[in-house]
């Protein structure tokens, strides 16, 4: 399904800066209604076919477009074309049969232009000394390219016992005279109680190539902005593929909690060591949707390995990993035996003939 424009046919695509669909060639600009409204839904009345299969409604509008290359697989409107693929840069993209996928529930949409999102990726990559004179290149707000990554998102209440020994540190001292010497020993306590703590908008990856530190690398995203999903969201960029299904993104999701709520029990005491810690959680009120967040991205192959750059479509924060150029760091090596080389000659030639001198001084006074 394609936005066509009404005053001169053109493709509109959606605007980050002005929230609405934008004809590039006239420049019109065509609002559509965009729902705030968003619910999540009961975890406990989801679907059997959503919470333990990967896909489970077909979207008519949407086409499956494959990288033969690296095997990302887009979703992108019908009759859209993807010239590169996002993750590798490789143009070897091919229309896959239609296949079924989880309708999105919601949608944070892109706020910021490419042009933004380029100025963030060059002040990251300025910072990166050893990377290869051409990963610059790819700084380019064309090169950038817009895709939702798709995760779910939780809310729950949780109800906490925990049992655990946790151990302070201090130090005494042993022995008289010469012999007397600082000790440091732990003295542990036990502790015991209750937790209980809300939870919002715990998000579990569920694509193939956003993972879970790469969400976390560059969140927060602004969920105040986030809307009821809409096709109009996607003219002009594309979605990356769901690949885990609902039970394993909530079990994912729960690795998440358990940390947070250890990290809030420990919190309440003052330790240096924790011997043991048994936590026993109950989840209520279990709640989830089908999330799109809005990222933009750069990959390339660089020695037959992919390099992605990610940079949040809301902020600009940015992260990614990149190859070290073995020329850098020959010269930063060569640079460093260089400064130790100066130091040792320095110290040859100025700091120990000023010893020897100072050492002939004290002797011809004696």
């Amino acid at each position: 399904y394609i936005f066509k424009c009404a005053s001169c046919g053109a493709h509109k695509v959606f605007s980050p800066k002005d929230q609405a669909l934008l004809c590039r060639h006239c420049e019109s600009i065509s609002e559509f209604e965009i729902s705030n409204k968003v619910y999540k839904k009961p975890f406990s009345q989801a679907e059997e076919g959503d919470i333990t299969m990967q896909h489970s409604e077909t979207d008519n509008d949407i086409d499956v477009l494959t990288c033969a290359s690296c095997g990302a697989a887009l979703n992108l409107l019908k009759g859209e074309i993807a010239g590169k693929c996002p993750f590798c840069g490789t143009g070897n993209i091919v229309l896959k049969d239609n296949i079924q996928g989880l309708k999105p529930d919601e949608c944070v949409p892109f706020t910021i232009e490419p042009q933004i999102a380029e100025q963030s990726f060059k002040k990251w990559i300025k910072k990166r000394w050893f990377a290869p004179g051409e990963l610059k290149k790819t700084a380019r707000a064309e090169q950038l390219k817009g895709v939702y990554s798709p995760c779910y998102s939780f809310d729950t209440n949780s109800s906490s016992t925990y049992r655990g020994v946790l151990g302070k540190t201090y130090v005494t001292y042993v022995g008289s005279g010469k012999n007397r010497r600082a000790v440091t020993k732990i003295r542990y306590f036990p502790i015991s109680g209750k937790l209980d703590k809300d939870f919002f908008d715990v998000m579990a990856e569920c694509s193939p190539h956003f993972d879970q530190k790469v969400l976390d690398k560059i969140r927060p995203f602004t969920l105040e902005k986030r809307a009821v999903y809409d096709k109009a969201f996607l003219s002009g960029f594309s979605a990356d593929s769901n690949d885990i299904s609902l039970n394993q993104g909530w079990h994912n999701a729960k690795v998440i909690l358990d940390k947070d709520i250890k990290r809030a029990i420990l919190s309440k005491y003052n330790h240096d060591v924790v011997q043991s810690l048994t936590v026993n959680t109950t989840y209520d009120d279990l709640k989830y949707s089908y999330m799109l967040l809005p990222v933009y991205l750069s990959g390339y192959k660089y020695k037959q390995k992919i390099y992605s750059f990610f940079v949040n479509g809301n902020t600009g924060k940015t992260y990614g990993k990149f190859p070290l150029s073995p020329l850098k760091i020959f010269f930063a090596l060569l640079g460093i035996a260089a400064l130790i080389a100066a130091a040792i000659l320095i110290y040859k030639f100025y700091f120990i003939p000023k010893a020897e001198l100072l050492a002939a001084r004290v002797f011809l006074r004696h």
